[in-house]
């Protein structure tokens, strides 16, 4: 039993031939594997996998299923010696494993006696190209340069991607490598694991869900090191999944809203609790603001031509042809360009570096550093909410801006101090952030109106329209502001 860390990079086609001569002299390996699901595909639904593997003239059976982050995994190798066919695949094999439990959930079976059936639902065939890598420091890491296909039926698609994997040592030292092997072979970050990609081909699916945010989970008595790098952890988890679909070519806007939820989390952290961890910190905000921002315009973009416009026509007013947005090309390279894969990369590599202690010294406490962080922001909140209607935009902005930070930080907290506390906290918040992101919106499409009015006469009725209704959007904001302030505090 052991829990597997590895980053995965996509290698572009025109960096094939470096990264192959790179690795020129090292053992290649043929490996075809088959994956198994039940017939509900439940393993897949919980990012859980069961394949038998050939190396070389080896069968091996492995199961894996989520650690602590999308990097970590928990992974049980099971020999199963030579066979000119396949073995059959059993979930026995890993009865009593710290994977079994996780295999029951997926399957929805208390034993795995009573598991169903498994089913083979597609097949690899790569070959592998392994170099081990051992530093200074004794810390050891594996380099896989695979390519291939993934088969699912008569559906295919190509595999040339290189995995950095710990064998032994600092995770934070495989991260280190993949960082100058992405820089000086231009690589970017693809979360994608083979079990996913060959669930997407037998679905019929381009893309994967969006990955939404998630919760740490931090121990009351963590240090602050400790809850921040986890913080962080999470957050680019959800950055990681969604700029991999969109690396891939994905333009689907839930894609592109997830990113910029990822980010902003990302940057909170950054902001907020600098000084926790070395290297987490606002070193990257650049780079990483560069990309939010134009996913901000191509969301932006798409919420006039999508959901304002529509109601302004529905009022009478002219139907108008809006630039379109950024491409999905365009989005890609952004994803892909090394400035942003570096800073992701070096925020990771900072974060895993953090071991993870649950004793914290007096003066860094987890319960303290953010209890004050929440305390503050709240209090900006409630003198903003006496003002608000006497502050200009851009002020007013700030506001919404601030607000997200609380909320994201209140996200974060919440184990620390009771997840129903918390979110009866976060559910009060919500009709404030539906009512300034409407504000915030309506402000953004106004000025676009403004600016097209100039040149374009057809602009001039959703330039009215919406004007006429900043000042009573303005107000419903200071009323949820009003109600939100009498909210009593759940760290407290």
């Amino acid at each position: 039993m052991s829990i597997e860390f590895e980053l995965k990079l996509q290698v572009p086609p025109e960096s094939t031939k470096q990264v192959a001569d790179a690795l020129d002299g090292a053992p290649r390996q043929r490996m075809r594997a088959i994956y198994f699901d039940s017939a509900g595909n439940s393993l897949a639904s919980h990012r859980v996998s069961v394949r038998l593997r050939k190396e070389g003239r080896e069968w091996v059976q492995t199961a894996k299923a989520p650690g602590r982050h999308g990097h970590a995994r928990l992974e049980h190798n099971v020999p199963l010696g030579r066979s000119a066919v396949a073995p059959v695949v059993s979930v026995m094999r890993h009865a009593g494993s710290a994977v079994e439990p996780a295999l029951c959930a997926a399957l929805g079976v208390h034993d795995l006696q009573l598991a169903p059936a498994l089913l083979a639902r597609f097949e690899t065939d790569v070959f592998r190209v392994i170099a081990k890598v051992t530093d200074s420091y004794g810390n050891c890491v594996e380099i896989a340069f695979d390519r291939g296909e993934i088969r699912a039926g008569t559906a295919k698609t190509h595999v040339c991607e290189i995995e950095f994997e710990r064998l032994q040592g600092d995770v934070a030292a495989a991260v280190h490598l993949a960082r100058q092997w992405a820089g000086t072979h231009n690589l970017w970050l693809s979360v994608s694991s083979k079990a996913q990609r060959g669930d997407l081909l037998a679905t019929g699916h381009a893309f994967p869900e969006a990955l939404h945010a998630t919760q740490p989970k931090l121990a009351r008595r963590a240090s602050a090191a400790s809850a921040v790098a986890d913080m962080a952890l999470h957050a680019l988890d959800q950055v990681f999944a969604n700029a991999t679909s969109i690396g891939h070519g994905s333009e689907q806007a839930v894609h592109i809203h997830q990113l910029r939820v990822g980010l902003r989390r990302l940057r909170v952290v950054l902001r907020d609790f600098k000084g926790c961890v070395p290297g987490l910190d606002m070193r990257h905000e650049s780079a990483l603001a560069d990309v939010f921002c134009l996913l901000g315009v191509h969301r932006d973009r798409y919420n006039l031509a999508t959901h304002i416009a529509p109601r302004i026509v529905a009022d009478g007013g002219p139907t108008i042809q809006w630039p379109a947005a950024a491409s999905g090309a365009d989005l890609a390279r952004a994803v892909r360009a090394q400035a942003f894969q570096q800073a992701l990369l070096l925020v990771f590599e900072a974060a895993v570096s953090v071991p993870q202690d649950t004793a914290a010294r007096k003066d860094s406490s987890a319960l303290e550093r953010v209890s004050q962080r929440l305390a503050k922001l709240h209090a900006a909140v409630t003198r903003d909410s006496k003002l608000f209607l006497r502050l200009d935009e851009e002020r007013q902005h700030r506001v919404r801006k601030r607000l997200k930070r609380l909320r994201y930080t209140a996200e974060f907290a919440a184990s620390l101090f009771g997840s129903h506390r918390a979110a009866r906290y976060l559910d009060a918040l919500k009709p404030l952030q539906e009512a300034l992101g409407m504000y915030n919106d309506e402000l953004g499409a106004l000025a676009v109106h403004r600016e097209r009015a100039k040149h374009d006469p057809d602009a001039r009725f959703g330039e009215g329209w919406l004007a006429a209704r900043r000042p009573f959007n303005a107000q419903a904001c200071a009323l949820e502001l009003a109600r939100f302030v009498k909210r009593k505090p759940f760290w407290d």
